[in-house]
């Protein structure tokens, strides 16, 4: 058996299409993997090869890229196969491949599960800088570490 799913979406109380909604968030999954074998720059090159606008020059898919990666803080581990990154390093560079497409609204799951808590506290000021930089960002954090608490604008606990 097939199953169907059916129903709608609204935003701020107006109907939205899916296609539309895609436009508008963006999801970070725990769970989100790429090619072990690819660095960080050709994960986010792949990934914004199959997301971006198929009008996108090859100046304007770099320019993505490089800008995607300044924000996300990636400059510096541009080069390292994505097998060989940390937690913090794989959740900023999941970050990024969603920023590609410069969702106003990211929704974020368990971002800072597994880590450190200064590992946590820098993924938190990650998505706190992206909140300045006009981004919504709705995060599901089911064990949060004390100092996630810190940075956050809004907290809504659901039990």
């Amino acid at each position: 058996a097939s199953l169907k799913v059916t129903g709608t979406i609204h935003v701020n109380g107006w109907p939205v299409e899916s296609h539309q909604m895609q436009r508008l968030g963006g999801f970070v999954s725990a769970s989100d993997r790429c090619e072990p074998f690819l660095t960080v720059r050709e994960s986010l090159d792949f990934y914004g090869n199959l997301t971006l606008d198929k009008q996108a020059t090859r100046s304007q898919l770099q320019s993505q890229v490089n800008n995607v990666m300044k924000v996300a803080g990636l400059f510096q581990s541009h080069r390292k196969l994505v097998s060989t990154l940390d937690r913090e390093e794989e959740v900023r560079l999941h970050v990024a491949c969603v920023l590609l497409t410069n969702p106003p609204l990211l929704f974020v799951d368990r971002p800072t599960s597994g880590m450190e808590p200064y590992q946590a506290l820098n993924i938190m000021n990650l998505l706190l800088g992206l909140g300045k930089l006009g981004h919504t960002v709705i995060l599901n954090e089911p064990a949060p570490i004390p100092c996630v608490f810190t940075v956050l604008d809004k907290v809504c606990l659901i039990g």
